[in-house]
């Protein structure tokens, strides 16, 4: 049978995990990335860009309607 071994991923990064028989051969390999989360200020910075970008379009395409030569 085969042993059980646990090995905790706390840092991020990008991890590769083999899975060896009991002869040595290889059975399994995965490669795990752990990555942060967004926090909640990179959220926020996100969704006000968002608005912001949104509000310049708005405004662009109004005064374009103003200035056309009718």
């Amino acid at each position: 049978s085969l042993g059980t071994v646990t090995i905790p991923i706390n840092n991020t990064g990008t991890y590769f995990i083999n899975v060896r028989s009991m002869s040595g051969n290889l059975l399994y390999s995965y490669k795990v990335i752990k990555t942060e989360p967004l926090n909640a200020w990179a959220i926020a910075a996100i969704v006000i860009g968002v608005v912001i970008a949104i509000v310049v379009t708005i405004v662009i395409i109004k005064t374009r309607k103003k200035i056309k030569v009718k």
